[in-house]
């Protein structure tokens, strides 16, 4: 008879309820989220829920809240981190907030009707859930991930430097698709393992044309344009999606060299410049790398920075220096592939 009311119970929480994985963690949602891979479990390590404002000014604060910072961000409005009791509240003024407990399992929003769900989910699935990663105590980057043969590898990059096209790139090729924004790294028996994303990866127009030729570009999908950039389904440029885990082969830091072509117009092989960091630079990286790194309390950051340096031990990190210019696509897959195959987890130099 028990059995029958959980059963019932379960059932009951299925049609009320959507249920998914992400970066390792099973997540219970109030709304649907359709990017995301729809998980079989019924219990979850976080649960969201979305409330559309009932008045100007509201808040998810029910007590006192200590500013904590307040900054502008690159799109020109203020964010704000408070602090309550049991809670942290990330707030965009005039767009929405979002309230995490501090164990990680409570994630709430509440935003103005005028709001894009699209924000909501974009936030969600970047800055905050990387920030509920770092307080369950499990290492984040703002990475882009593929899995070759040899393993996954991971791309860090700033904005805007190509780190979304290199991947799409591979995964045209056939290799799989890990993750577009945050990628999770947690060390196992046999070394460090990537966790998956889910299946979509945001391209501007001119990435696409490259990759999949101008005649042959997805229509955009409504709800899936953020900024200049539309989110792709992985299987809209013939990949596939990994959605186990991988053993983790090593990371590239991406920066772009000069826009010389070398004279020809063509690609040049010497413009791909590869070479393992020490690991105090591989350090600095990771850490430049990590999703709204003054957000995390002092504890957290402390043990987020003990993660990576112990990582940077063994774990290959390459600084990949390349020219400007889609042009040159081939000569960098083909040098990560290189790369990556000759990579052996030993220790490197501080």
């Amino acid at each position: 008879r028990d059995s029958e009311h959980l059963a019932e119970g379960l059932d009951n929480l299925s049609r009320s309820h959507w249920h998914y994985e992400v970066y390792g963690l099973r997540l219970c949602s109030g709304i649907p989220l359709v990017e995301l891979p729809r998980s079989s479990f019924h219990f979850k390590d976080v649960a969201f829920s979305l409330q559309i404002e009932s008045h100007e000014g509201e808040t998810l604060s029910q007590g006192p809240a200590e500013l904590l910072q307040r900054r502008l961000t690159t799109l020109g409005e203020y964010f704000s981190l408070f602090e309550t009791n049991d809670s942290y509240i990330l707030r965009w003024e005039g767009t929405g907030e979002f309230l995490v407990s501090k164990d990680g399992k409570t994630i709430r929003a509440l935003t103005p009707a005028t709001t894009d769900i699209v924000w909501v989910k974009g936030t969600l699935y970047g800055v905050v859930l990387s920030f509920v990663l770092h307080f369950m105590g499990i290492a984040n980057l703002h990475s882009s991930g593929v899995v070759l043969p040899q393993g996954a590898v991971g791309f860090l990059a700033d904005p805007g430097t190509g780190k979304s096209t290199l991947a799409a790139s591979l995964v045209s090729q056939g290799h799989g698709f890990l993750t577009d924004d945050v990628l999770t790294i947690q060390g196992g028996a046999n070394g460090y393992e990537a966790f998956p994303g889910f299946p979509y990866m945001s391209l501007d127009e001119f990435s696409m044309d490259v990759i999949l030729g101008p005649s042959s570009l997805p229509a955009p999908t409504p709800g899936h344009t953020v900024e200049d950039k539309q989110r792709v389904n992985c299987s809209d440029i013939g990949g596939q999606f990994h959605s186990g885990t991988a053993p983790l082969k090593g990371l590239f830091v991406l920066t772009r060299g000069p826009d010389d072509d070398g004279g020809d117009g063509g690609a040049d092989p010497d413009k791909v410049v590869v070479k393992r960091l020490s690991r105090s630079d591989a350090l600095k990286c990771l850490l430049d790398n990590t999703v709204f790194l003054p957000l995390l309390p002092v504890d957290v950051l402390k043990r987020h920075m003990a993660f990576l340096a112990k990582l940077t031990e063994t774990l290959p990190v390459w600084s990949l220096q390349y020219a400007c210019g889609f042009e040159n696509l081939p000569e960098i897959t083909a040098k990560v592939l290189e790369v990556a195959g000759a990579a052996q987890a030993v220790p490197v130099s501080v």
